[in-house]
């Protein structure tokens, strides 16, 4: 999903780390909240959609972040 979030739908990628305590976090990032908005109005791949839903465990509540400070080294594309 983010490769066609990436490529259709105007995003800037998407990281996922698994923590010390074994829990999966994951985020997205975008240029603005209006191309995320429009992004999630379109159906890229509903098949995918749905078998990514199905794979978590649990989901908490969306927190929209607002960078104020970006020093990640980010590594040159293959």
């Amino acid at each position: 999903m983010t490769e066609a979030l990436r490529v259709t739908g105007g995003s800037l990628g998407s990281r996922l780390h698994r923590g010390s305590d074994g829990i999966w976090y994951g985020y997205a990032q975008w240029p603005s909240e209006e191309t995320r908005q429009r992004a999630f109005a379109r159906s890229l791949d509903p098949g995918s959609s749905a078998q990514m839903r199905a794979a978590l465990a649990e989901s908490l509540p969306e927190i929209v972040l607002e960078p104020v400070a970006d020093y990640l080294i980010r590594s040159p594309p293959e």
